[in-house]
């Protein structure tokens, strides 16, 4: 695979994934009110900004050339795989200089699968918001009207 086909692939499998949950308006308003999505997002967005320069779209591409061009001029070439995951085993392996593993090589990037887990946990997040600034309260306060009610 060329390296610009790597690049084309990384970008698009990017967009699809981490830019996605970037661009979410979901998580946008998940991070007001669920604490573990507010420290989240913050880090999230702090890194995100500061390694593509605030836009992953514009910048991405040069951002991941200028990586792998100091790879390249920090290790020795022949200790330097360079290596698309789509190659499976084989080269890996021999660069490892390990026998091929007799099992299937893992596939791991689905982001049909990202997608879903990233859905289950937002829904998890929404509900204990819920919880926590509507139930809860709505729960004390007609608990209260009833004593209140009650008493008379």
């Amino acid at each position: 695979m060329s390296k610009e086909a790597v690049l084309m692939n990384l970008s698009s499998s990017i967009m699809q994934t981490i830019q996605a949950r970037y661009e979410s308006r979901v998580v946008y308003a998940l991070s007001f009110v669920d604490d573990v999505m507010s420290l989240f997002t913050s880090v999230f967005y702090l890194t995100w900004d500061s390694l593509f320069d605030g836009d992953f779209r514009r910048n991405g591409k040069a951002v991941f050339q200028k990586h792998y061009a100091e790879i390249r001029g920090l290790v020795p070439s022949d200790r330097l795989l360079e290596y698309h995951i789509s190659e499976g085993w084989e080269p890996l392996c021999r660069f490892l200089e390990v026998p091929v593993p007799d099992v299937p090589f893992p596939e791991g990037n689905d982001v049909e699968a990202f997608h879903r887990s990233c859905k289950e946990s937002d829904y998890g997040q929404m509900r204990a918001a819920f919880v926590r600034y509507l139930a809860v309260p709505l729960g004390v306060i007609s608990s209260s009207i009833a004593y209140f009610l009650w008493r008379k």
